[in-house]
C-alpha cells in the first residue's frame, strides 16, 4: 500500500508565520506594559508629577489695625515657616496617602522641634487634615522657625521630601504704650476644626489659613482678610500664570493706646486688690459713642494664641486659663449682673419725666423724703432697707443721688408702679429707652443683651422655671428702682445710659472701629453683623430740669462730704467729675459710672469690679486713675476727639 504525503502549501506557511508574528508582537507589548506599569511605575509617576502645572494660591496680606493716632495695634512681620505639600510626599499615590509615610516625616519633625505642644500626632493632623482633597496645597506645620532649625531641615533634604521652609508674613501685636487690648483687637490664628465644620473651606479658606478668632480681628474678618492671588507652577518651580493678591483693608479704631494702657493698669491693680476677680472698664466719647478704651480683666495676650507663639508664651497661656474670672470673656460687654445703684439715674429720670407727663405731683423737682433706714411695703408691711441702716434723714433729689439713698428710689418706684397701672411698665419703658434689655450693637461679637423683666417675661419664664411667680407687684418695681430684682446689665449698657445724661438725652451707638481704609483712602463702612447697624443716635425726651437734677446729684457724689464717691476723689482737681457709685450687696460687686468735664461733658468712664466691695472702695478709685491718665494737670483732655 502506497503512503501519500501532503506538503504544506505556500499559503498555509504564510498563515502560520503571521500567527507567530502576532503572538510575538502581543507578548512584546504585554512585557512592555508590565515593565512600565509595574517595574517603572515610580519613574513614570514622577515624570507626570514633574510636568503637571500645579495650581497654587498666594496668600493676601492681612489688613493692619491701628489706634486713633495710627499707631499699630496689629500688623504683619516676615517669618520663616515649615510647610508640607502632601502631593510631594513620596508615599502619595493619586491622592491616597499612606499614613506610615507621613508618620515618618512627622516623627522627624517632632525630633527637630522637640516641643511639648507639638506632638507627632499634632504634626500628622496638620499635614493630613482633609486629605485626599486639596493635596496640592502646602500645609503650615510650624511658624516662626529659627535659623538653626531651618538649616537642619535643609540638611535632611531627601529624608524630608515634600517639606519646605518658606518665608511668609505672620500677625504681630506690638502693644504700644504697653496696651494689651486683647478683647478689643483680638487675635488671628489657624482655622479651627470647628470652623472647618462650619464650612469655611467653601468660602475660599484653606486648612493652613489664618482667620480672626476674637475682637475686631474676628468681627471684621471680611474686611481684613483680603483676596488671595492664584498661580500655576511648572516642573521647574516657576509660575506660568499668576494673578496678584489684594491686601485686606486696614481698621482705624477709636481707641487711644496710651489711655487703653492706663485703663488696663488701673483695672488690674484694683481687681487684684479685691482678690483678682473679673473686672471691666470703659472710656467712651459720650457725644458719638466712640470707644476710647475698653479693658477686661483677667485677660490673655494675643501673642500667646498665634501659631508662632513661643513655648514660654504657650506656658503663660496655659497658666492663665486657670485664673479666676474667666479670661476668655470680655466682661465689658457680657455677664449677668445687677447694675445696682448706677441704675438709679434711670429711675430718677423716669420718675421725673413720667410724673411731669402725667401731671402727677407725687414726684416733682422738690420731692423730699425722710430716710429712717427702712420702709414698710404693702399690706404685709414687708420691710425694705436703705444701705445706710440708721438712715439719711431728710434728703432731696440731688442728695438722694449723691448719697445713694434707697428710700428716695423706693418712693420713685412706687410712684411709677401706681402710675403705670400697677405693673411697673413705666420704669421698664424708661430702662429700655436708655438701652437696657437689648444689645447696644457694639461692633464686637458675644455681646449679652441684658434683662429688663416684667409681667410677660415672668409668664414666659414660668414655663421653664418651677415656682416662678407670674405676678408683678409694687415690691418688684421698687427692687428694680434700686438696680436689683429682674434686671441684668453689662458695663457697656451702663456706660451708654450714663452718656444719655451726659450728652443731654441721646442714646448713642458704642463702637470700636472708627474708620476702614484701603491704603490711605477711607472706604465705605460695613457693619460686621447681619443686623442693621444701630448707628443713628436715638433722642430721649428728657427736660433740662431733669438733666440738671441728675447731673448735680452725680457731681455732689464726688464733691459732697456725704457723697458716696467723695473719699475716692479727694483730692482731685484736674477735671470736674460727676459720678454714681453702685454696690450689689448680694454679691459685693463694685460699680462706678461717671462723666467729665461736669460743665461740658466729653467722656464717660464706667468701671465694674466683681466682689470689689462698695463702689467707692475699688471701682471709683480705679476710675480716678483713668481720669488722671485722660486729663493733664491743666484739665486738658489728652485724647484728640473727632468733635
Amino acid at each position: 500500500m502506497a503512503i501519500t504525503t501532503h506538503e504544506p502549501t505556500i499559503g498555509a506557511r504564510r498563515s502560520l508565520l503571521l500567527r507567530l508574528l502576532v503572538i510575538v508582537a502581543f507578548c512584546t507589548l504585554w512585557l512592555r506594559l508590565w515593565q512600565m506599569q509595574v517595574l517603572q511605575v515610580d519613574q513614570h509617576t514622577q515624570t507626570v508629577l514633574d510636568n503637571v502645572l500645579i495650581p497654587h494660591s498666594i496668600g493676601a496680606p492681612r489688613g493692619c489695625i491701628y489706634d486713633r493716632d495710627l499707631v499699630p495695634l496689629a500688623d504683619n512681620r516676615p517669618s520663616w515657616a515649615v510647610v508640607v505639600t502632601p502631593s510631594r510626599v513620596p508615599a502619595y499615590r493619586g491622592g491616597a496617602p499612606r499614613p506610615e509615610a507621613f508618620y515618618s516625616i512627622a516623627a522627624e519633625l517632632g525630633r527637630i522641634f522637640s516641643r511639648s505642644d507639638l506632638s507627632v500626632e499634632e504634626i500628622m493632623r496638620r499635614m493630613t487634615d482633609g486629605l485626599p482633597s486639596d493635596a496640592l496645597t502646602p500645609r503650615l506645620v510650624v511658624d516662626n522657625v529659627e535659623e538653626a532649625t531651618r538649616s537642619r531641615i535643609k540638611e535632611l533634604g531627601p529624608e524630608l521630601e515634600g517639606v519646605d521652609v518658606i518665608q511668609r508674613y505672620v500677625r504681630d501685636y506690638p502693644h504700644p504704650h504697653g496696651a494689651n487690648a486683647y478683647h478689643v483687637v483680638g487675635y488671628a490664628s489657624r482655622l479651627t476644626a470647628e470652623q472647618v465644620k462650619q464650612g469655611k473651606l467653601s468660602e475660599g479658606y484653606e486648612y493652613s489659613d489664618i482667620i480672626g478668632q476674637l475682637g475686631v480681628e474676628a468681627a471684621y474678618e471680611r474686611e481684613l482678610r483680603g483676596t488671595k492671588g492664584h498661580e500655576k507652577i511648572d516642573a521647574r518651580g516657576l509660575p506660568v500664570t499668576a494673578s496678584a493678591p489684594r491686601a485686606g483693608h486696614d481698621l482705624v479704631l477709636g481707641v487711644d493706646s496710651a489711655l487703653q494702657a492706663a485703663a488696663e493698669q488701673a483695672l488690674e491693680q484694683w481687681a487684684k486688690h479685691q482678690g483678682q476677680r473679673s473686672a471691666a472698664a470703659i472710656v467712651m466719647d459720650c457725644r458719638n459713642g466712640q470707644v476710647l478704651a475698653m479693658a477686661s480683666y483677667p485677660s490673655f495676650r494675643a501673642e500667646w494664641c498665634v501659631p508662632q507663639a513661643t513655648p514660654e508664651d504657650r506656658k503663660a497661656f496655659t497658666e492663665e486659663q486657670s485664673a479666676p474670672g474667666n479670661p476668655w470673656m470680655n466682661h465689658a460687654i457680657t455677664g449677668k449682673r445687677f447694675p445696682a445703684s448706677t441704675f438709679k439715674i434711670v429711675t430718677m429720670a423716669s420718675a421725673l419725666e413720667m410724673s411731669a407727663f402725667l401731671g402727677l405731683d407725687t414726684f416733682g423737682p422738690n420731692k423730699r423724703v425722710y430716710c429712717t433706714g427702712r420702709i414698710l411695703v404693702g399690706e404685709r408691711k414687708e420691710p425694705k432697707y436703705c444701705w445706710k441702716r440708721n438712715g439719711h434723714g431728710w434728703v432731696g433729689l440731688r442728695e438722694a443721688i449723691a448719697e445713694s439713698c434707697n428710700t428716695m428710689f423706693y418712693s420713685a418706684g412706687a410712684v411709677l408702679h401706681a402710675a403705670g397701672g400697677g405693673d411697673g411698665v413705666l420704669l421698664q419703658q424708661g430702662a429700655r429707652a436708655c438701652g437696657f434689655g437689648s444689645k447696644t450693637g457694639i461692633d464686637l461679637g458675644g455681646e449679652y443683651e441684658g434683662l429688663v423683666g416684667d409681667r410677660d417675661w415672668r409668664v414666659r419664664q414660668s414655663y421653664v422655671q418651677d415656682n416662678m411667680e407670674v405676678g408683678w407687684y409694687v415690691g418688684d418695681t421698687m427692687n428694680m428702682a434700686i438696680g436689683h430684682g429682674d434686671l441684668d446689665a453689662t458695663p457697656i449698657q451702663v456706660a451708654s445710659a450714663t452718656a444719655v445724661i451726659a450728652n443731654g438725652g441721646v442714646l448713642v451707638w458704642p463702637h470700636v472701629v472708627k474708620e476702614i481704609r484701603a491704603g490711605d483712602q477711607p472706604v465705605e463702612y460695613r457693619y460686621p453683623f447681619p443686623d442693621d447697624p444701630p448707628n443713628t443716635p436715638r433722642p430721649i425726651t428728657l427736660s433740662g430740669q431733669t438733666l440738671s437734677i441728675i447731673r448735680d446729684g452725680m457731681r455732689m457724689a464726688v464733691t459732697s462730704r456725704r457723697g458716696t464717691a467723695f473719699q475716692a476723689f479727694q483730692p482731685f482737681t484736674r477735671v470736674a467729675v460727676a459720678g454714681k457709685t453702685g454696690t450689689d450687696e448680694r454679691t459685693n460687686n463694685s460699680w462706678f459710672t461717671s462723666f467729665a468735664p461736669y460743665g461740658d461733658p466729653k467722656i464717660v468712664v464706667t468701671v465694674f469690679i466683681e466682689k470689689g466691695g462698695h463702689g467707692s472702695a475699688s471701682a471709683a478709685p480705679a476710675a480716678r486713675e483713668i481720669y488722671e491718665a485722660a486729663f493733664d494737670e491743666s484739665g486738658r483732655l489728652r485724647v484728640d476727639l473727632d468733635i
